[in-house]
Formats: C-alpha cells, structure tokens, sequence
C-alpha cells in the first residue's frame, strides 16, 4: 500500500483530508478532555457525557477511515458500525 502524495490527489481530494484532519482533531480533543474525568455539561440537557463519548469515537472512526481511503487509496467504503441510537445521537447535531 503505497501513501498517495498531495501532488497525486485533486483539489476537492486535498479540500477533504485538510476538512477530516481539522474534524479529526476535534473529535480526538474531546475524547482527552471526557478521558479527564470532566463532564460534558449542555445548557439545557444537562451531562450529556456519554453520547458524546460515543459520537467523538465514532466521527474519528469515520475520518481516520476517510483520510485512509483518500491518501491511501483505500478502496472499501464501509463506515463504521453504528446503532440506532448513536444514529439518533449524530443526526440530531444536523
């Protein structure tokens, strides 16, 4: 398996991995600040640790799995698995 180079991918390519790397990083940052032991407090519903624990291990499945396809020329298209109330957990963030 051979890393694509940046010159080996097109703009849109390049504007996806710098857009999953950014997400990446977030969603890593968030999984270190619960590994802390702080809770993830919302203004109107409280702790809402938990789901965003499970949503932050998610996302960074789904973008180290993007990043993978793109730069590495991966060329499965699974997402990682996901339940019905994950489902209902990510989809409420749209």
């Amino acid at each position: 398996m051979r890393r694509r180079l940046r010159s080996d991918l097109e703009d849109w390519e390049i504007e996806l991995c710098e857009a999953a790397r950014t997400n990446l990083e977030f969603h890593r940052e968030v999984l270190d600040f619960i590994a802390t032991g702080e809770p993830v407090i919302h203004a109107d519903f409280g702790d809402i640790t938990e789901g965003e624990f499970r949503k932050s291990t998610w996302w960074v499945a789904h973008y180290s799995s993007l990043l993978a396809r793109l730069e590495l020329d991966v060329a499965n298209d699974n997402e990682p698995p996901m339940d019905e109330e994950l489902a209902d957990l990510i989809q409420g963030d749209w």
